[in-house]
């Protein structure tokens, strides 16, 4: 039904699905029931898309309400790195194609780029991508030279702590929420869980440097317990009306098995 809705084939839905799955690690489907429900990590899945629809929608509203104006500024903000290495090429490439706009940098931390987004002092902010996100969690990966578990959790953080931080605290923002440190904590601790236990489901076929080379599994399953306790606990304190759909999306990475 769900194929015939999209006017596609239903090898075709299977299959898109399938990729989701693996390109997330985690099932978005339930399927042993009747119809097949979405699992916890699916429904996550789902109101995050929505979210980033969302996000791209007014961003082309955004960029639209520029172009029809043939003239413009735009106020960027983003890390000292990316403003000093990376958006001057961007800036450039865009100015050959549209000479009458002007591009202001900002430079500041996270923290206040967000408060200068809402106040409308920046039209856009670059921050989960940069030096001390993915890119940097990208670095530390290639360059294979981790000696110690402090530098593995770095590397775990910067590559999967800072994508699920990002998702999760994208939404927050929007929708006007101030507890933001609160929300990037639980964001990283939850990106830990997440890339701790595929350590330890990929310990067979994994090449790379894992937890394991550090830990024993009893270790290992102490220091799982110490990051939900205190994500748990966070929760709790900090949202007590919603933070139900966090704590169901810790335990379910506990407790994933493939």
């Amino acid at each position: 039904k769900a194929a015939e809705e999209l006017y596609i084939s239903q090898p075709a839905l299977s299959a898109a699905i399938k990729k989701v799955e693996e390109e997330i690690g985690l099932p978005i489907f339930d399927r042993s029931n009747n119809p097949v429900q979405l699992t916890v990590a699916g429904e996550y899945y789902i109101e995050s898309i929505e979210k980033i629809m969302k996000i791209e929608k007014e961003m082309r509203t955004h960029f639209d309400s520029f172009l029809d104006n043939n003239r413009g500024t735009i106020n960027v903000g983003g890390a000292s790195f990316f403003c000093a290495y990376t958006l001057p090429t961007i800036v450039q490439e865009f100015k050959m194609q549209y000479p009458d706009y002007t591009v202001n940098l900002l430079e500041a931390n996270a923290d206040d780029l967000v408060k200068c987004l809402r106040s409308g002092i920046v039209d856009i902010i670059l921050d989960a991508l940069l030096s001390k996100g993915m890119i940097g969690g990208q670095v530390i990966d290639i360059q294979k030279d981790i000696k110690n578990l402090n530098e593995l959790m770095n590397l775990h953080y910067y590559k999967t702590g800072k994508l699920i931080e990002a998702s999760i605290v994208s939404g927050y923002v929007l929708a006007g929420g101030e507890k933001l440190e609160v929300l990037r904590i639980i964001g990283k601790n939850i990106g830990l869980i997440f890339q701790i236990v595929d350590d330890i489901l990929d310990k067979e076929k994994n090449e790379d440097i894992t937890i394991l080379k550090f830990l024993d599994y009893e270790s290992i399953e102490k220091l799982l317990m110490e990051i939900k306790s205190a994500t748990i606990k966070l929760i709790d304190e900090n949202f007590q009306k919603n933070g139900y759909l966090l704590k169901d999306f810790v335990f379910y990475l506990l407790n994933r098995n493939e």
